[in-house]
């Protein structure tokens, strides 16, 4: 058919093509062949048995061929896929007196994907930080993988070449290593003193890992000595009151910055809560400078900032409007370090918030529920609270409802009455959303006060009605201001006959994840009469199919779960109702075992004295608290330089072994909706010529984010602040044999399991001072022990000497086993004097 529409009074018209049947075309593409299934457009069920008539082209051939298929007891027809591609393939489909055309599809070549039993290499370098000083000494350790058939190990004795380079990819220096029965190769390298800053990376290169690189930056900095922080809010605001943030600056040893200089700025924005956007568009307001001041830091390192907390003029208080108010303070002490700290202050109408924490479905056999009540001020500490709860049934629609095709106009042409006879199974006025519901009766109410008590227990459930609920909350803040919270769940029970609120379809799985020989239970249900198609998808390829009859019912199947199936597999689900088709995807999720090594403190301090003696030991278990025998990297930086570049080791040497999908169905070419093409078209607006203003030419130049200026190409420069001289720079290492002095002095690897020792020649002064005792070890790295091994029974311990540098320390563990079970864990300590 062909729809014409033209306006009364302009020669303006627009028509559209359209196809009148009872028929339908889902399109299954899978690896080696791609299905059709031809079913009932208006319920879903297969017709078997129909005709199906396909014309298509092949490859880039001009000439149509044509083939015939008869639909199996699914409603299907299968083409096998070669190597050859089908182009402009249209389908003429006779069934009884029924007939349909579909088209256009188009279907891919056969690429003979071959199962990969290659063996894959991976590599994982860890550094003891991400950022140094030319001259400094890098420390690494390497692990290298291989994987054969999803079965992940350790690559022991295999010959690495392990290269250092500088920012514009240029060899500095090489070693020859081979891996340990761990898969783990050390070593470390010396950065030139005179060469270019920015990223360098480690190259580890091999006939069969290939090659990858771990990059980490060299600059000129200075060592950061104090960080700025803001406290946080937990006093109760509203708009137009005066606000006092507190912050504090504190040197990484713990000593307090006093006479700081303190320049600081508060910017505003707005956002509501979530149930404001329910029927509205996100909303994104702009940011606006409301103060700028300065102040200074205490004799404690102490600063507060006051401003008023205006609020923005155009937004409505009726709406519950929620005011960010963005605190920037830049802290500059005496020898003009300067670090940045940031805090957001909400303020609104009211002055607090309350969330309601309910599961989303309610198993009515259970004997109770418990309600969890949160109720904290506008910057998220609790306050108690007192009000109301209410639970209203919600009304839901007396039919079920197929989703609009379009949105509901804003003014209705056709009357309900009319409407709901041409159109039974359409929403009129989108009734079918749930926030359209109308409330029903209250089942439960209660008061709480969370001030004693943040739990609500829901007993004898077991009589309520199953279906949609919503939960409403009534409360006060402070200063008399209404807050209210909203939420939604579903109350269901198994041995229900029936779908609950007329809802058009469900699908249930009786547990989220499964173990072998687990049965997993997948329960379907629709108020409509409806067929569903089920497809089980397996390595890629559909194992079984299942029609699921329902008629104002539920239906389940069973599903046994192997060995094999670890991974998970996937549902493949689709039904036609009411002219409206849907297709979806469920996970059955079979995890497997889990791999994460325990590792536990036995002995560690989190204050530690300069140049004190340390013996720290851990103990590690593996994921069943079981002894293993694992390697474990320990490192310790200063954590000031996280401040330039955080330093985190990520450890993941198992594949993602989590089923994705392959399979897709697809009914759009016989779903959906078609646009009206438009002839003789009204008269148009003229457009405006776009104005266009003269710029810089930066030539590659530009600002990046995280203070960085960024230049073309690969070297950076740090916008830190100007410093007359930097921190003395003190190379370490490890401590090495007198055979080492002859080694390539830009390359070094590891041959003992020791900690560090200076290598460069002190420079203080020899003047005897009975009261002073001059620092000397001042490394940033305090330690990296790459290759230690636990004991019989899983502990592992190392000593070393406490840094001089009085500061705040990250340490870093990462231990692995021969099958790569693994786990990484950080501490923090610091370095103070009595």
């Amino acid at each position: 058919y062909i729809v014409h529409a033209q306006t009364k009074e302009d020669d303006v018209f627009a028509t559209a093509v359209m196809q009148a049947t009872n028929l339908a075309l889902v399109e299954s593409n899978e690896d080696k062949k791609d299905s059709f299934q031809v079913i009932d457009r208006s319920n879903g069920q297969p017709k078997i048995g129909a005709i199906v008539e396909m014309k298509y082209k092949k490859n880039s051939q001009d000439r149509v061929y044509t083939k015939s298929f008869t639909t199996d007891r699914f409603g299907k027809i299968y083409f096998n896929k070669d190597r050859s591609t089908y182009r402009n393939i249209y389908f003429k489909i006779k069934h009884n007196d029924e007939e349909g055309y579909f088209g256009q599809y188009y279907i891919n070549r056969d690429y003979n994907n071959k199962p990969n039993n290659d063996v894959n290499f991976r590599s994982f370098v860890f550094t003891d930080r991400s950022i140094y000083r030319p001259g400094q000494i890098v420390y690494y350790k390497g692990i290298i993988t291989k994987s054969i058939n999803d079965k992940t190990t350790v690559a022991p004795g295999m010959e690495i070449n392990v290269a250092l380079h500088n920012v514009n990819g240029e060899k500095l220096s090489s070693l020859q290593l081979e891996t340990n029965e761990f898969g783990s190769i050390k070593g470390e390298f010396i950065l030139p003193n005179d060469g270019l800053t920015g990223q360098y990376y480690i190259r580890l290169q091999s006939k069969d890992l290939g090659y990858d690189n771990t990059f980490f930056s060299v600059e000129e900095y200075k060592r950061p000595k104090f960080e700025a922080n803001f406290k946080p809010v937990t006093q109760l605001f509203r708009v137009n009151d005066t606000v006092r943030v507190n912050g504090e600056a504190m040197a990484y040893a713990g000593s307090a910055i006093t006479d700081a200089k303190v320049v600081y700025k508060v910017s505003r924005s707005v956002n509501y809560p979530s149930w404001y956007y329910w029927r509205r568009p996100y909303y994104t307001a702009t940011t606006q400078e409301i103060v700028h001041g300065e102040t200074q830091t205490n004799g404690k390192g102490e600063f507060s900032i006051d401003f008023k907390a205006i609020p923005d003029s155009k937004a409505d208080k009726n709406n519950l409007p929620i005011f960010n108010y963005e605190i920037t303070a830049d802290i500059t002490d005496i020898n003009g370090e300067t670090r940045t700290a940031v805090s957001t202050v909400q303020v609104g109408y009211h002055s607090m918030t309350a969330n309601i924490m309910i599961d989303g479905n309610i198993n009515k056999a259970k004997k109770s529920k418990e309600i969890t009540i949160d109720t904290r001020n506008l910057n998220g500490e609790f306050v108690g609270a007192s009000g109301n709860l209410k639970i209203y049934k919600l009304i839901p629609p007396k039919k079920p409802l197929r989703p609009r095709p379009w949105l509901a106009p804003d003014y209705q042409q056709i009357s309900e009455g009319s409407f709901n006879s041409m159109f039974p199974n359409e929403p009129y006025n989108n009734e079918e959303q749930l926030q359209n519901w109308k409330l029903g009766k209250i089942v439960y109410e209660t008061s709480f006060n969370t001030s004693t008590s943040k739990i609500i227990t829901l007993e004898k459930i077991k009589k309520w009605e199953s279906g949609k609920y919503i939960v409403e909350l009534q409360s006060e803040d402070k200063f008399g201001q209404s807050v209210k919270a909203k939420t939604y769940t579903t109350v269901y029970d198994f041995d229900d006959k029936q779908i609950a609120d007329n809802q058009l379809f469900t699908i249930e799985t009786n547990k989220n994840s499964y173990q072998p020989n687990d049965k997993a239970t997948v329960t379907f249900a629709s108020a409509a009469k409806i067929t569903i198609t089920v497809d089980i998808e397996k390595e890629g390829q559909i194992v079984n199919t299942y029609l699921v009859q329902l008629n104002n019912s539920k239906s389940e199947i069973e599903l046994d779960i192997s060995e094999s199936d670890l991974g998970g597999f996937v549902i493949h689900y689709s039904y036609a109702a009411f002219n409206y088709f849907q297709s979806r995807s469920r996970l059955i999720s079979v995890p497997y075992p889990k791999t994460d090594l325990a590792i536990e403190t036995t002995t560690f301090r989190d204050k530690l004295l300069p140049g004190q003696n340390e013996t720290w030991s851990f103990k590690i278990k593996g994921p069943k608290g079981e002894k293993v025998a694992a390697e474990l990297l320990a490192s310790m930086y200063d954590a000031s330089l996280d401040q330039f570049k955080p330093h985190n080791w990520y450890f993941n040497p198992q594949p993602d072994l989590t089923y994705y999908e392959d399979i897709y169905k697809n009914g759009s070419n016989s779903f959906g909706t078609v646009d009206f093409r438009m002839f003789n078209r009204f008269q148009r607006s003229p457009n405006y010529i776009h104005t266009v203003y003269e710029q810089f030419n930066w030539f590659g130049f530009y600002f990046g984010r995280s203070n960085m200026v960024m230049l073309r190409g690969a070297a950076t420069i740090n916008d830190l602040e100007e410093s007359a001289e930097l921190d003395e720079v003190v190379v370490t290492g490890y401590a090495a044999s007198p055979e080492a002095a002859d080694e390539e002095p830009m390359a070094k690897s590891i041959e003992e399991e020791v900690p560090f020792a200076s290598t460069s020649k002190d420079k203080t002064s020899t003047t005897k001072t009975a009261d002073v005792q001059i620092r000397t070890n001042l490394q940033e790295t305090a330690f990296f022990f790459p290759q230690l091994q636990t004991d019989a029974e899983g502990n592992v311990s190392f000593n070393f000497v406490a840094p001089e540098a009085l500061t705040q320390w990250k340490l870093q563990l990462l231990a692995h086993t021969k099958d790569l079970e693994h786990g990484v864990k950080q501490f923090e300590t610091v370095t103070q004097k009595e």
